[in-house]
């Protein structure tokens, strides 16, 4: 976004208003500058649970669907849901909870009160697609798909057997391998430390 907006004049953009706790997070995990300030990002707006904003004729409203992170948020275009890191494929289940902040329980809540009370044939489009057993790429489910088939969280399972199963994964997974360039490309650290 922040790309685009410095190549198309009027254009704005924002992100959840919780990232400003995963950076403060983050932050002191990885023990960013002092100078290293999230206001420095040039965020436009910062979205919370609910907001609605337009892209041109489009209306996209920002559902706060915490758990991976504090500030993973999925955007709601009419019957298109772009989920982010909450929802993969359903052969990949759900992101991660155990960044700084992540919450399995929190997880499974939004999960459960933001996009399972959503209706069965609305498209839910994910962030990433990680291919299980070389399957051809894909990023596009339905409602109805994840709560029948998604191999993490469907809509038979119990919140307690959710958090048990996401907690006990996560303490076998290694850091992500492009974490730290991913940190510093979506938090833009290079260039709040540069501007500073």
């Amino acid at each position: 976004a922040r790309e685009i907006c410095n190549s198309v004049p009027g254009c704005g953009w924002g992100m959840s208003a919780r990232m400003k706790d995963v950076f403060n997070t983050f932050k002191k995990v990885y023990s960013w500058p002092a100078t290293a300030k999230i206001e420095n990002l040039g965020v436009q707006r910062w979205l919370e649970d609910g907001e609605e904003i337009s892209a041109g004729s489009i209306r996209v409203q920002a559902l706060a669907t915490p758990g991976h992170t504090p500030a993973c948020m999925t955007l709601k275009i009419g019957e298109w849901l772009f989920t982010g890191d909450a929802m993969f494929m359903p052969d990949s289940g759900v992101g991660r909870c155990d960044f700084p902040g992540g919450s399995a329980d929190q997880l499974y809540e939004s999960v459960w009160n933001k996009l399972y009370s959503m209706p069965d044939h609305y498209k839910v489009f994910v962030g990433h697609d990680y291919k299980p057993d070389g399957r051809p790429l894909a990023f596009q489910s339905s409602v109805g798909e994840q709560k029948q088939h998604n191999i993490h969280l469907k809509a038979a399972t119990s919140k307690p057997d959710f958090v048990q199963f996401r907690q006990g994964r996560d303490r076998t997974l290694s850091a992500p391998r492009l974490l730290d360039p991913s940190l510093d490309w979506n938090l833009g650290i290079h260039q709040i430390v540069k501007r500073s």
